[in-house]
């Protein structure tokens, strides 16, 4: 009997049918796991792609970059990314009227390029 159990221990081939089981479902385990996580970072990738399609470099002057330190001192906003959101938005919305205007100006010109357009075609 001992020279059974010598020969099974020196045999790297011959594994107990628990410990086969144990590692095909530790394997499993890492598969999903791995797969998980592939996902995971491909819902990362996507999100990231997103916000960098927003991305936008803009110069400002030195009264610009002042105002918006002004904004992180006084803790409005966290970063100059966002006091120069923060400036923007302001700024539109006080301009609120002017962008009126603007889209009523595009919805003309837009009627009018569909109008030359029928004349082409016709």
């Amino acid at each position: 009997m001992n020279e059974q159990h010598s020969q099974a221990q020196d045999d790297p081939t011959s594994t107990a049918p628990e410990t086969e089981e144990t590692t095909g479902h530790r394997l499993q385990e890492l598969l999903n796991t791995t797969g998980g996580l592939l996902a995971a970072l491909g819902r990362a990738t996507a999100t990231k792609a997103e916000e960098l399609s927003s991305l936008m470099l803009v110069r400002i002057d030195t009264e610009t970059r002042t105002r918006i330190d002004q904004l992180i001192t006084a803790g409005v906003v966290e970063n100059r990314r966002q006091g120069a959101e923060f400036l923007l938005t302001a700024g539109v919305q006080a301009k609120e009227q002017l962008f009126k205007q603007v889209a009523a100006t595009e919805d003309k010109i837009h009627a009018l390029h569909q109008q030359l357009r029928s004349l082409v075609t016709a």
